[in-house]
């Protein structure tokens, strides 16, 4: 059987609960709010996906990231470093 790649949707859902050690996480949940996120959480959070995705993602952006779809639309939109 082969195996299905994860969408950027799950992968960046997934660092986010194995980051904050929780089981679920929906897509308009707040970072900081509803996940109780700060910004190294955050930070710690967008560099495991820059390594995952060969990316880079503007630190200072992180600010303007308020929910994990926002994330996972600044992953989308990020410039690859291969």
């Amino acid at each position: 059987m082969e195996k299905k790649e994860k969408t950027v949707e799950e992968q960046v859902i997934d660092v986010i609960c194995d980051e904050m050690g929780c089981e679920s996480v929906c897509l308009d949940d707040r970072l900081q709010e509803d996940l109780s996120m700060d910004s190294l959480d955050i930070a710690e959070v967008m560099y495991r996906l820059e390594n995952i995705y060969w990316i880079k993602l503007d630190s200072l952006a992180r600010y303007d990231v308020v929910t994990v779809k926002d994330l996972v639309n600044m992953v989308k939109k990020a410039p690859s470093i291969k």
